[in-house]
């Protein structure tokens, strides 16, 4: 965990292994679409590790919370009710920072939310998207 015990970076060796063995994916993802699951793991493994391990490293130390009051987009929250890597509290948090912003959490969901609840985040784009619209149509 950073300092704010917002984000826990992995080691070389969880990797692969958390990505396989579920830990990014929900149980159920598999069984619906195999072949998505499998490609996005080939995908993924082809990463260079060392490089993956820095990245998260580097985003473990990032704190930018206190930005968010500064954001004024339309902002759309979603996370996995089951997501190790950016966990609700985490979401929370952004939720709390950017005024306006809404939050779904996703049930069941870990952290590829797009691959293992696409219906549900297509929705949340489509909400998004016409909030923006109706942002900028409105004076």
């Amino acid at each position: 965990m950073n300092q704010s015990g917002l984000f826990s970076v992995p080691s070389d060796h969880e990797i692969g292994e958390d990505l396989v063995g579920g830990v990014e994916f929900c149980p159920d993802t598999g069984t619906g679409q195999p072949q998505i699951v499998q490609h996005s793991v080939d995908v993924f493994l082809r990463n260079d590790v060392p490089a993956y391990v820095e990245t998260c490293t580097m985003l473990g130390a990032a704190d930018l919370r206190a930005a968010l009051p500064g954001m004024t987009m339309p902002a759309a929250i979603v996370v996995g009710e089951e997501d190790y890597a950016t966990p609700v509290a985490m979401a929370e948090v952004m939720n709390r920072g950017i005024k306006g912003s809404t939050l779904t959490v996703l049930k069941g969901a870990r952290h590829l939310t797009p691959l293992e609840a696409p219906d549900a985040i297509a929705e949340e784009l489509i909400v998004l998207l016409k909030r923006a619209k109706d942002r900028v149509e409105k004076p």
